[in-house]
């Protein structure tokens, strides 16, 4: 988390400064946690608590969001009270030794009048936590579906058939015999002598 420019009235308002999805995200799980955990985020005197606490500790203010979110982190179950020394270490860049006992006086001080509270919430928040996931990758394909652009249905057409090959059917028709020469060789060249028509009577013999 980056350090704050501003300083928050309540615990809610230090989610100003996050994403929209992580806003929404974060407002979604406080508004299904019981009134005395709410109450926590929704009240000046816990946001003045963190102020003076921080004063205390001499760290800057402009540290009062990071801190708050963290606590929202924890009061929302998407952290523990077991991780917030190392989160106290990370964001506020403290000592070990530092992180840890300001853990543990923010552990009295702020999840100590709502710890019974806080632990049978976070355990039903795990128990639904299977259903909550289904929820979700329900409500997400819908969205997907919404994104979509509107089309028309087409119908689908039947496949074609298929054209079977048949055997080709000889022609009718009488083959063309080829045309003639136009000009024929004549008899004697193609080595032919012409028969006469009728027989000639023969020669009559001449004596002298």
């Amino acid at each position: 988390m980056t350090q704050d420019t501003k300083f928050s009235n309540t615990f809610i308002e230090s989610l100003v400064n996050l994403q929209e999805s992580d806003r929404l995200r974060y407002l979604a799980l406080i508004f299904t946690m019981p009134e005395k955990i709410r109450s926590i985020l929704f009240t000046a005197e816990t946001a003045s608590y963190i102020r003076g606490f921080l004063k205390a500790h001499d760290i800057p203010l402009n540290y009062t969001e990071t801190l708050s979110i963290s606590i929202i982190c924890i009061l929302t179950g998407e952290k523990t009270l077991a991780q917030l020394p190392a989160i106290l270490s990370t964001e506020l860049k403290l000592p070990n030794d530092k992180a840890q006992k300001m853990a543990a006086e923010i552990e009295k001080d702020v999840f100590g009048p709502v710890k019974k509270e806080l632990d049978e919430f976070l355990s039903r928040k795990v128990a639904s936590r299977p259903r909550d996931v289904v929820a979700r990758k329900s409500l997400q394909n819908v969205l997907n579906l919404k994104e979509l652009p509107a089309r028309r249905a087409q119908p689908q057409l039947p496949p074609r058939p298929v054209q079977k090959d048949f055997p080709v059917r000889p022609s009718l028709q009488k083959p063309t015999l080829p045309a003639p020469h136009p000009n024929p060789l004549p008899e004697q060249e193609r080595g032919t002598t012409p028969k006469p028509r009728f027989p000639l009577p023969p020669k009559p013999i001449r004596f002298t």
